[in-house]
């Protein structure tokens, strides 16, 4: 794979942008992170200018910058001034294995606005100022050199904050080439009615037309979007290009074909994080979750997802696989049991097999040559020959010679073809044997995942594993949670890792594997996930004084892919009945499953939840006696494809005694959005939310796309924040929602 080019704009970007509010006392600058080769820069030759994303809306904004400071040092700080400082932070992954090691310098430029900046420079949308996106362009000697799409918001001041959380787009290639030729592969009298092949790319151009319209209205300031923004990396196993990186750009900024689709890009800034389908290399076999598409099994088998690969590159991937299962086991599986069942088990196959396939033929061979001496030498007249050679028993010689001819040929024949039915049939189950392994093989070669994977998205969407922002009094944490584990950690005792109920198909899609988060220092960070979301919120209360007991002066918000608290769909179930039944407000509690309570755990993050958990109460687990940070009030997740809700409380205080967090299962979005307007500045303790697919359906939320639009108003009023479809359009004049069909 070829070096990605320097010079290079890392931040902010296509997935970290930076939104300016434009406010009459003048507007504040900003922060501009570049990746330069490691030879001195000429920055007097260095130019920087805003200039409008889409041509015709906005007008372009020269920039000025102080003298650049190089970021040397990777180590989490003691502590963040501010939550801007978290972008300086170059992970180990971008320094040493995307951009090469030793290969780049990097700097940071604080940047102003040269004439300084008003209204003027946004776009009109009937007579009114709106907020308007601009790409960043950097220039050396008079020549462009790397130009960051919609990395730069311009955002008229309003009265609170408004945003939408959407998650799991699952954008591929293939979907849209499936929806093309779907209805010619699968023949009509196969088909219930007419094909309607579900297109997970044409849900997010559908929600993009819907974003666009909302930020026209002045109702939206951005969309969060954490995790699974593909859903996997390349069209095939034996391609080198992130294909499905390539056509997400296209989605998000309107170019390639979108135009002809109908879709013109976003017109609104978009934060991204990271998902464990984000680190897949490879497509998976779609008869496995045949119903995301709205087709039958028999249907899915049909479409061909490895389009992109000839047979002989299948085959040489097949095979190095199962070589290295032989060997070594899968890097998918360590750490668990299956490594311990599958290695051994194919050895086993692998040699029982040939073994048992060499004996069938030496006995089936030894014994028909005999008889079929015995048989021939009767026909012939040679039975004194086979009295004195055979080796067949006494009383099976003396059965063959009483055999006349006719009788003779006619046994003969048959023990031809039952030999003969006796190998087809021992190859038959040796074929069948190899089709499920080779389908077992495809099973884990979709799941094959690895930092590579990510070259594309920390080049041209965000550079970070995790970063924060603010907006006015909204401050945001963002994290990735990694690919996928076979193993889990659970939260009601701390007896270390355990053995999750987790298949390879469960993880394919609509199941829910657990993921690495949060993760600890490892090759990917010097630092855990936990120490820093510890100095994020640190920053957060220096900042506004806020704790978690008061009324709030701010909203602290933490996004990330996989839930930190998760039901098995059985679990899932069984809790809403119990919640209908009991008509609780407040929710049901949620404790271990055992004599018949709940498992919180399915499908959730691998390391540190209980550490996790007492943060946004505003503790450390090591210290849960004493308050600290200000407390998160809403975590917002995606990965298991619907709509959940739980809440986090503390319980009753003992003197000096521990204490866990208790965790509530209920309908809290609903609750909150009527409770506020009483309490606007009330604290209900952190609420965990999942938000339903914007691409595949599940069994509980069929429909997508889903998002939540989240509005904080200026009192630090939640207005809105429970999940809708696409299919219901928010009225901001009356606050309801109608159903509309597009």
């Amino acid at each position: 794979m070829a070096q990605p080019g320097l010079p290079r704009i890392l931040s902010p970007n296509l997935g970290c942008p930076e939104l300016v509010t434009l406010r009459a006392g003048g507007s504040p600058g900003f922060e501009v992170v570049l990746a330069l080769p490691v030879n001195d820069p000429d920055w007097a030759s260095c130019r920087l200018r805003a200039v409008p994303s889409c041509p015709g809306e906005g007008s372009e904004v020269p920039l000025d910058f102080a003298p650049p400071e190089e970021l040397d040092d990777d180590n989490l700080p003691d502590k963040f001034e501010s939550l801007s400082e978290t972008r300086r932070l170059i992970s180990t992954t971008l320094r040493d294995r995307i951009l090469g090691k030793g290969r780049a310098r990097f700097w940071l430029l604080r940047v102003s606005f040269r004439d300084g900046v008003d209204e003027r420079a946004c776009r009109t949308v009937e007579e009114s100022r709106r907020s308007t996106l601009f790409d960043l362009v950097l220039s050396w000697k008079g020549q462009e050199v790397s130009r960051a799409r919609h990395s730069l918001c311009l955002r008229i001041a309003s009265d609170g904050v408004r945003f939408i959380h959407l998650t799991d787009l699952h954008v591929a290639a293939r979907n849209d080439l499936w929806s093309q030729e779907a209805a010619s592969i699968i023949r009509p009298q196969e088909q219930d009615g007419p094909l309607a092949f579900r297109n997970w790319n044409k849900q997010l151009r559908a929600f993009i037309a819907r974003a666009n319209a909302m930020a026209d209205a002045g109702e939206l300031d951005f969309v969060l979007i954490p995790g699974d923004l593909v859903d996997f990396v390349h069209g095939g196993i034996s391609q080198k290009d992130a294909e499905n990186w390539r056509l997400l750009f296209e989605i998000f900024t309107g170019g390639g074909q979108e135009a002809q689709l109908g879709n013109q890009g976003f017109r609104v800034p978009t934060f991204t994080s990271l998902g464990n389908h984000d680190w897949r290399f490879f497509p998976y076999p779609p008869e496995t979750c045949a119903d995301a598409f709205d087709l039958q099994p028999s249907q899915a088998e049909k479409l061909d997802y490895l389009y992109e690969d000839s047979p002989q590159a299948v085959g040489r991937k097949i095979a190095k696989v199962h070589s290295k299962l032989i060997a070594e086991g899968s890097p998918i599986l360590a750490r668990s049991w299956w490594r311990s069942v599958v290695s051994p088990g194919l050895k086993w196959l692998e040699v029982s097999a040939q073994r048992l396939w060499a004996w069938i033929l030496a006995a089936v061979a030894g014994y028909l040559r005999t008889a079929l001496t015995v048989l021939v030498a009767m026909i012939l007249g040679g039975g004194g020959w086979v009295s004195s050679r055979s080796t067949l028993p006494i009383r099976l010689e003396n059965w063959l010679l009483r055999l006349n001819k006719f009788e003779a040929l006619l046994l003969a024949i048959g023990a031809i073809t039952a030999a003969a039915l006796v190998l087809a049939a021992v190859r038959a189950v040796g074929n069948w044997l190899a089709d499920k392994l080779r389908k077992t093989i495809n099973d884990l070669i979709s799941l094959e995942a690895g930092v590579k994977a990510l070259r594309d998205y920390f080049l041209s969407f965000n550079p970070y594993f995790n970063y924060a922002f603010q907006l006015d009094d909204c401050f945001f944490a963002v994290l990735d949670t990694g690919h996928d584990v076979l193993v889990a950690q659970s939260f009601w005792d701390n007896s270390g890792k355990k053995i999750g109920p987790v298949s390879i198909r469960d993880n394919i899609l609509g199941g829910s594997p657990d993921t690495t988060a949060f993760y600890p220092p490892n090759s990917y960070y010097p630092y855990s996930q936990i120490a820093w979301l510890e100095r994020v919120l640190t920053s957060i209360q220096s900042t506004t004084g806020q704790m978690p007991q008061g009324d709030r002066c701010c909203r602290v918000f933490v996004a990330l892919h996989s839930p930190p608290a998760n039901l098995s769909p059985g679990d899932l179930e069984r809790a809403e009945i119990i919640l209908a039944q009991r008509a609780e407000e407040n929710g049901i509690l949620l404790r271990r499953k055992w004599w018949g309570r709940f498992d919180v755990r399915f499908g959730t993050l691998n390391h540190f939840l209980s550490q996790f958990y007492y943060l946004c109460m505003g503790y450390r687990e090591r210290e849960p006696h004493t308050t600290f940070g200000p407390g998160v009030d809403v975590v917002l997740a995606g990965h298991a494809h619907w709509n959940v809700e739980f809440r986090l409380d503390q319980p009753e205080p003992v003197p000096n005694a521990t204490w866990a967090p208790l965790i509530y299962f209920g309908k809290f979005s609903a609750m909150i959005e009527k409770a506020t307007k009483e309490a606007p500045s009330h604290w209900w303790g952190p609420l965990l939310l999942q938000t339903a697919a914007c691409g595949p359906p599940s069994a509980h939320d069929p429909e997508p796309p889903y998002y939540r639009y989240i509005k904080i108003d200026g009192a630090h009023r939640i207005q809105n924040l429970a999940p809708v479809p696409i299919t219901h359009v928010h009225s901001f004049r009356t606050g309801q929602y109608t159903v509309h069909r597009d």
